[in-house]
């Protein structure tokens, strides 16, 4: 798993065109990235903005630091950014840690989203997002936010 966690934060490091490039000549292969902390540097760089993270993406136990950017469609360093991204089915954050502002604008889940135990700070963006079939929000913190 920690050799499949390395391929895979060094791609997403290199942003969304090479990352969905790779995604679209490797559609089926599941995604991890459990227990990473995307609050560190140089993890706290990557922007999963419009990505293509197909199906079986795990984030379970993540952490990201949040911060709240003057221009809510900017990236701020350590956020936790999904805005625009597909997730597909079986999108996994359970017991993730989003830090102070998470941003899922637009994002496309399939069925079966799963954020149980996650903690959301200060605020979180769902806006215009789109969820399958049974997405779990059980027994974490949410504060959502629309702007």
């Amino acid at each position: 798993m920690a050799n499949d966690q390395e391929f895979f934060l060094g791609l997403a490091a290199k942003g969304k065109d090479t990352w969905n490039k790779w995604r679209r000549a490797d559609i089926d292969r599941r995604v991890t990235f459990a227990g990473i902390d995307f609050s560190e540097a140089p993890k706290d760089q990557i922007d999963f903005r419009g990505s293509n993270l197909a199906t079986i993406a795990d984030f379970s136990e993540c952490k990201w630091r949040g911060g709240l950017p003057e221009d809510h469609a900017v990236f701020v360093p350590g956020m936790a950014f999904f805005a625009g991204a597909k997730l597909g089915a079986w999108a996994k954050f359970t017991c993730a840690d989003f830090g102070s502002w998470a941003d899922f604008t637009g994002a496309n889940f399939g069925p079966s989203s799963d954020f149980d135990g996650a903690i959301f700070g200060d605020f979180a963006s769902f806006r215009a997002a789109y969820f399958g079939a049974g997405p779990r929000f059980c027994g974490g913190s949410l504060r959502l936010c629309q702007l």
